[in-house]
């Protein structure tokens, strides 16, 4: 048996690229890398994102999702293990408010059930149609009168 309980737990991959071995073992000089200056955030959004067009990094030979490291960094490694790679409808999920799947912003970060993230595809939608139409402002006033039964509210 090792640290993490089973040899199972070393093997199943979790939170998407990162396997729990992984997140032992490089979690916290994952966290503690200085990749921020690689960050971009645009006048027309809220969101935060990455530099590299597909949001991973390379560290140590492999490539991470960004946004799984800011997660990592928010919710803490206990958290992060209870998210599967394989979902099931009643899965943990690190799930984006902003409907952004490679936003970085931690505020925009959560973690739910599988079921309630794609829930939000509705809230998605009509944000994505408001915004086309009305732009930022247009966003803003729409999630000002709590269209959004979602906690924490999309964005």
């Amino acid at each position: 048996m090792d640290h993490l309980g089973n040899e199972e737990q070393n093997t199943r991959l979790a939170v998407l690229s990162l396997s729990e071995y992984e997140l032992y073992q490089c979690g916290q000089e994952l966290v503690e890398w200085n990749f921020e200056k690689f960050y971009v955030r645009s006048q027309s959004s809220p969101c935060l994102m990455h530099k590299n067009s597909d949001g991973r990094i390379y560290f140590k030979n492999r490539k991470y999702y960004v946004y799984t490291i800011i997660a990592l960094k928010k919710f803490g490694y206990e958290a992060l293990r209870q998210v599967p790679v394989h979902k099931q409808l009643h899965s943990l999920t690190i799930s984006h408010i902003c409907g952004m799947n490679l936003c970085c912003e931690p505020q925009h970060l959560c973690i739910e059930l599988r079921k309630v993230n794609q829930e939000r595809e509705h809230c998605r939608h009509t944000l994505r149609n408001v915004f086309e139409v009305y732009g930022v402002q247009g966003v803003q006033q729409l999630v000002q009168l709590r269209f959004c039964d979602h906690h924490p509210q999309c964005i």
